[in-house]
């Protein structure tokens, strides 16, 4: 079995280097998504939805067209829930970059 390629080692604290896994980009079958998130920002949504009806996800939140994070919505009952989930976590993520970039306000709770 190959191998993953790795970047140079990378010394987290005192603990010794160790190899970090370059990973390729997930091309994702998304679609936009309104999210009423602050102006630049926007969410790219793909779901999947089981047997049993219940629904999971992966949405990608972009600052203009540079992507910030990726956020992965574990199992919920209906597609509703999800994105009532997405958006606690998306505004959050928000919230919590813009106050470290130091360009907004803290999160709100």
């Amino acid at each position: 079995m190959p191998s993953l390629p790795t970047s140079s080692r990378v010394n987290a604290g005192r603990l010794g280097g160790c190899p970090a896994a370059i990973y390729p980009a997930v091309a994702m079958k998304a679609t936009h998504i309104d999210l009423d998130l602050p102006e630049g920002w926007s969410c790219w949504l793909e779901l999947q939805q089981s047997p049993e009806g219940a629904y999971t996800g992966k949405a990608e939140l972009r600052e203009g067209r540079d992507p910030r994070c990726v956020l992965v919505i574990a199992q919920q009952p209906n597609r509703e829930a999800l994105i009532e989930r997405l958006k606690f976590r998306a505004d959050y993520f928000v919230g919590e970059w813009r106050m470290r970039q130091g360009t907004g306000e803290a999160p709100r709770p």
